[in-house]
């Protein structure tokens, strides 16, 4: 935003100086940016099935999604979660990031843009 503020006069002119404020932003972390946004009755879904079975309900989800750049990061999220489910690592993960899909779909924050977000999550 800029502001206009009138501060000293040179020979009887008035100058005008320009104020900038800097608004710093909260960027989400890329992980969160890259939670598929998916119709309403598949986010409970998804899961279901990244608890039964690690990484599938993230594979479905991917197909589900939109935008190619979070397509194609959550199909190798979800075949990084299967071979990670065998060292319990890629189970934990899948759950995570099932609760994550369903949350990021849930209710209100569904109809909410994608900016939006960052107020739910401070």
């Amino acid at each position: 935003m800029l502001d206009a503020c009138t501060f000293k006069t040179i020979k009887g002119v008035p100058q005008k100086i320009k104020i900038v404020k800097t608004v710093h932003r909260y960027r989400k972390p890329l992980n969160l940016r890259n939670i598929p946004r998916i119709p309403p009755p598949y986010h409970t879904y998804c899961l279901a099935m990244n608890i039964i079975f690690p990484g599938l309900g993230t594979l479905v989800a991917s197909r589900l999604v939109e935008s190619q750049r979070k397509r194609k990061l959550n199909l190798i999220y979800g075949i990084l979660q299967m071979l990670l489910g065998i060292i319990l690592i890629g189970w934990i993960w899948s759950v995570i990031w099932g609760i994550m899909i369903f949350y990021r779909n849930n209710g209100a924050a569904h109809k909410l843009k994608d900016g939006a977000m960052d107020a739910l999550l401070k």
